[in-house]
């Protein structure tokens, strides 16, 4: 042990192996003064600033905005410890130093553009046989930011983050409510409360899960990641990964890039990158306990949760379970949906949730850490389709564990290696007139490895770099249990290589009129799949400060969807013969070969992104910041079928021509009704009696119309996201009003290369041009309150005729708390947090639409609005 005069050295080991964070972005260092080898530091200008005392970790990322600096510290070191106020025109160092006046802390200036905080007073000890001087602080690892493999840079993109107390003062329960307050968060696609079939990846939904659609791009478009690693994805064709598995008691942040990032990721990052971080760094013990009720209808919700976390000398544990119970609600329990009976607007569902993560010190700079995550999920739901009342009954595993070891390896390099193997399991049931059943399984196997540091010192900061690659296999198999010839059974391999690059070209030193600042990004990736070939992404990104106080960044990319297993396999693939109405042909009709299933030949889809944004934090306004994007994406060689009526083929043969081949190839027609043939899906349909061919042979077919998957589709978005936010304290309370909101201008689509391109925003069943989130929130000692407006603008029904008009949909979420404290004689009551929350305060109904046949027991489009109503949760939390 420690003597009293000093600090005991597991105080910094704790510092060393949390998980460190960045608490601001990267800014150029100061001025230096050269003498021989050695530099002396020179402080930057008088920054003026606003910083009231509160907890450590947010006043550090109060100073690093305000003086363009960062600071370096675990998670650890900062935790329970509270900051000075601090107000004026000061330099950094003497600002930095004011905040850290109450803690055991003190600012070191690092080799580059940085603080770190060390303990103060440390004494020499060992650590395995390794000696720890306090004359050499121990080196801090900076975190990576969503965006970037550099640790510590600077993004180019946007990006949006929820942290932990963003997450409890929303009232919601569970992640997929989370999201779905997101402005760019589409409902489309795979849903829980989106029971309308308007893609193929929520008509593949057979668990009740619920993907990220980010704009509207699809379900498989935005990059889902678990304390940074992939998850193996869910649902029929296993398109997307099933985030409402992940327990939202878990959640440390949630980290949102709006970007285009395959240069970074690889495959899916097309309409950004969302990356859950789980908590890893806690000292006790947590009990919560809650439950939520409809005010309108049979719907209860139940949810337990507890954490407990262990610190010691030389590493941590932390083990979170969750248990999550939720009645479903019957679409007549609704005024607005009360014809609906048979139906339900959203599911039950049961699920048990745990999580452990661990690490462990090795030696001075290497270190162990693992991750476990395992959710079990049973849903029912009842739907309607076509007139016929259905029960979908589903069983949902996921399970992912992580292995990995960090090093710090010279000067500010650190790697680190990783082993992730991650499985999703679906079983599911469908009780219809003609029943089916399914088996789905997804399984992803990867090894990484990535370094990265300083390169070398300019006048305006670090040269950095970061390398890495990886190998990874992903495998997808699916047995309809009622149709055995319906089947996938698929894998393959891929290599990974990556480069990233971050210069900054103006700082402090260098600075002049106009450029206070100026960096640029450069990063790229190259990716070989076994099954269809290779890619190569590059990105391009550059922040520039004309002053302290604004700054713009602009970033171009290209990304890629590799397409699914499933849609490569064809092994349930077929054919149906049959006459087709065709203007063009004398006899009225033209004998057709329909060729129907997956393409082994699908090449990845492909999408150009550009944005230019905006970043405002005026001084004269301390504590307000608003920001703008830009955004344009270009998304083509999208995977679907080219036509959905055979039909209307031959009517309109221009927009259809890439999938009808008239006269074709025998050769070729021979391999689609083998095919066909070996699965047992080859239909013979026959002439204009309907007569099957007897003996048909393969120069009968006069055309094919190829239904098969092809990569034919084509969206194109262009919009503005925006977020504005002002904090400030007052002798009554802390304030903090935020804005969120993202406009579409255009969403562009074409069903094949020859089709028109349809303008799809502000129409029914597609995203709507204007979605707003606003919030107003106030907090007291013991006592805050929070509230939330969320809007989505009206739009057309285009589906009627005449067009109608759809209402905007405006609702208010309400939350009061009360925390205890510590300061109470009861042990049980303190560090007690109460709270009362009310989702959808004023029981506003969704807008109504007059829908078609499919799902006519909702009448309202789910994907801009829901039907659960007003909702009062009651939660009560403890620390022990």
């Amino acid at each position: 042990m420690a003597t009293n005069t000093s600090i005991n050295i597991s105080t910094i080991l704790r510092g060393v192996l949390g998980a460190v964070s960045v608490l601001a972005l990267a800014a150029a260092p100061p001025a230096t003064a050269q003498n021989g080898s050695d530099r002396e530091k020179i402080e930057p200008e008088i920054v003026s600033f606003d910083i009231p005392a509160q907890a450590l970790d947010q006043a550090l990322v109060q100073f690093s905005r305000q003086s363009k600096i960062p600071v370096i510290a675990s998670t650890n070191m900062t935790r329970g410890q509270t900051s000075a106020a601090v107000f004026g025109d000061l330099q950094p160092v003497e600002a930095l130093n004011a905040i850290l006046k109450n803690t055991d802390l003190e600012a070191q200036r690092r080799d580059g553009d940085a603080y770190g905080l060390v303990r103060r007073a440390v004494q020499v000890e060992e650590i395995g046989g390794a000696a720890l001087d306090d004359d050499e602080p121990l080196a801090l690892e900076e975190i990576v930011v969503t965006g970037s493999n550099i640790r510590g840079t600077q993004l180019s993109s946007s990006i949006i983050v929820f942290d932990r107390d963003d997450i409890d003062r929303t009232g919601f329960s569970t992640v997929e409510q989370l999201l779905d307050s997101l402005p760019q968060q589409f409902g489309g696609g795979a849903s829980v409360d989106t029971p309308a079939s308007t893609d193929r990846q929520s008509a593949s939904n057979r668990g009740s899960g619920q993907g990220i659609n980010l704009r509207g791009l699809g379900s498989g478009a935005t990059l889902v990641l678990l304390n940074g690693r992939r998850l193996a994805p869910s649902g029929q064709l296993g398109g997307f990964v099933d985030v409402s598995l992940i327990p939202l008691s878990a959640i440390e942040r949630v980290e949102i890039l709006t970007d285009g990032a395959s240069a970074i990721y690889g495959s899916d990052a097309v309409g950004g990158v969302v990356n859950f971080i789980t908590r890893s760094d806690f000292d006790g013990a947590e009990t919560r306990l809650r439950y939520g009720l409809v005010t309108e209808g049979n719907l209860d919700e139940y949810r337990v949760s507890q954490t407990l976390g262990e610190i010691w000398d030389s590493g941590n544990a932390l083990l979170t379970y969750e248990y999550f119970n939720r009645d479903s609600l019957p679409a007549e329990d609704k005024g607005f949906s009360s014809t609906g009976i048979g139906a339900d607007l959203l599911p039950s569902e049961e699920r048990h949730s745990l999580l452990l993560s661990a690490s462990q010190l090795l030696t001075e700079s290497v270190s162990v850490f693992a991750d476990l995550f395992y959710s079990n999920r049973d849903s029912d739901f009842r739907e309607v389709a076509s007139f016929q009342p259905r029960l979908r009954t589903s069983t949902t595993e996921q399970l992912n564990l992580s292995l990995g070891m960090t090093f710090n390896i010279a000067d500010d390099w650190a790697a680190d290696v990783y082993g992730n193997y991650s499985r999703n399991d679906l079983e599911f049931d469908v009780s219809i007139n003609f029943p089916t059943s399914g088996v789905s399984d997804s399984e992803l196997i990867a090894f990484g490895a990535k370094a990265d540091g300083s390169l070398f010192e300019t006048r305006a900061g670090a040269v950095r770099l970061a390398v890495g690659g990886g190998y990874r296999n992903e495998a997808f198999k699916f047995e309809n249990t009622f149709l055995e010839s319906v089947h996938v059974d698929a894998d393959r391999d891929i290599f990974s290589a990556f480069g990233e690059l971050s210069v900054p070209l103006f700082g402090s030193n260098n600075s002049v009129p106009g450029v206070e600042s100026l960096e640029i990004m450069a990063a790229g990736r190259f990716e070989d799949y076994s099954d269809f070939g290779s890619t190569v992404e590059p990105k391009v990104g550059a922040v520039w400060s004309p002053v302290p106080s604004l700054s713009f960044r602009g970033t171009y990319s290209t990304s890629f969807r590799a397409p699914l297993l499933s849609d490569l396999s064809e092994a349930s693939n077929g054919a149906t013969l049959f006459p087709i109405p065709d203007p063009a042909s004398l006899s009225g009709t033209t004998l057709s070969l329909i060729a129907f299933g997956g393409n082994a030949g699908l090449d990845a889809e492909e999408s150009t992104s550009f944005t230019v944004g905006a970043d405002y934090e005026p001084e004269a306004v301390p504590g307000f910041t608003v920001n703008v994007t830009y955004f344009d994406i270009e998304y083509e060689g999208r995977v679907d079928i080219g036509f959905a009526n055979p039909f209307l083929v031959f009517s309109e043969p221009d927009v259809f021509a890439p999938v009808i081949l008239r006269d074709p190839d025998e050769g070729f027609v021979a391999s689609l009704v083998s095919t066909a043939e070996m699965n047992g899906q080859f239909f013979n349909v026959g002439g204009p009696g309907f007569t099957p061919l007897d003996p048909f042979t393969f120069d009968l077919v006069e055309a094919v119309l190829d239904q098969r998957l092809s990569n034919l589709a084509k969206t194109r978005i262009r919009g503005l996201e925006f977020h504005a936010s002002y904090e400030v304290s007052s002798d009554i309370g802390d304030f903090d009003f935020s804005l969120h909101g993202d406009y579409l201008i255009e969403n562009i689509q074409a069903i094949t290369e020859t089709a028109s391109e349809i303008d799809f925003v502000d129409t029914v069943f597609n995203p709507a041009s204007l979605r707003l989130r606003g919030g107003a929130a106030w907090a007291g000692d013991e006592v805050s309150a929070y509230a939330f407006v969320n809007y989505v603008d009206g739009y057309t029904n285009n589906l009627t005729s005449p067009q109608e008009p759809v209402d905007s949909f405006t609702t208010v979420d309400l939350q009061l708390a009360y925390d205890t404290g510590m300061n109470v004689s009861s042990l049980w009551m303190s560090n007690v947090r109460f709270s009362l929350s009310v989702l959808n305060l004023f029981d506003e109904a969704p807008p109504f639409v007059a829908t078609n046949d499919f799902i006519e027991a909702t009448p309202f489009d789910p994907t801009n609005a829901n039907g659960l109503g007003r909702f009062i949760v009651f939660e009560i939390g403890k620390l022990f």
